[in-house]
């Protein structure tokens, strides 16, 4: 599993989730999914009975009408996925994919289509990203847009290479995952470094291009 940031606080966040879940290793009652970061429990209508379901099954329980329907998949054609699968598991069902922010809804609109499984499991990985570049900032420049980006991309290719069929590809895009994150340490470094030179307009007038 791709980590990185506090490894103190990210334990505690899991320990919180798996004693909600009353299990140290919870599955889906349903499908049997496993990884406790896609599981909640779910109240059964007009019962005090809970159950433990994966995001997907979860979102299976509620049936999609037809406006519904269309109007999802006018929302995923917008952002430009005409026929949407999650990108990483490659699930289909409508009913269970959503539009990931790639660098946290705060620093770009740019989206990709996971399913709520995988959605779980990739925004509890962006909790790890420095906490400021998580929280909306007008005056955010572009070298740190640029690493919110650079972020949000090694979580989607380390999971990639947890999924790879073999040793050769799991290498190269763990080596993949490595660079983008080192890429955007340094941008958050030389950000940092360049504001405290310049003054924290240095950028302005820059021509710079980031994710939008």
């Amino acid at each position: 599993m791709m980590t990185f940031g506090d490894e103190r606080r990210r334990a505690i966040r899991w320990e919180k989730r798996r004693l909600r879940l009353g299990d140290c290793e919870p599955r889906c009652e349903r499908c049997g999914f496993g990884d406790f970061r896609a599981l909640s429990k779910i109240r059964a209508p007009r019962s005090q009975q809970t159950r433990t379901l994966c995001a997907n099954d979860r979102l299976r329980l509620r049936p999609l009408q037809a406006a519904a329907r269309t109007a999802k998949l006018g929302r995923f054609a917008q952002a430009g996925y005409d026929d949407p699968c999650c990108f990483r598991c490659h699930e289909s069902d409508l009913r269970t994919l959503e539009l990931h922010h790639l660098a946290a809804e705060a620093n770009s609109s740019l989206t990709v289509p996971l399913c709520g499984n995988c959605h779980a499991m990739v925004s509890d990985q962006q909790e790890d990203l420095p906490l400021d570049l998580r929280l909306r900032d007008p005056e955010r420049r572009p070298l740190a847009l640029q690493a919110a980006f650079n972020f949000g991309l090694a979580i989607l290719t380390g999971f990639i290479g947890i999924d790879s069929a073999n040793a050769t590809e799991m290498a190269f895009w763990a080596i993949i995952t490595a660079a983008l994150i080192a890429w955007g340490v340094w941008d958050i470094a030389a950000d940092t470094d360049f504001a405290a030179r310049f003054g924290a307009d240095y950028s302005v007038g820059v021509p710079a291009t980031v994710p939008r």
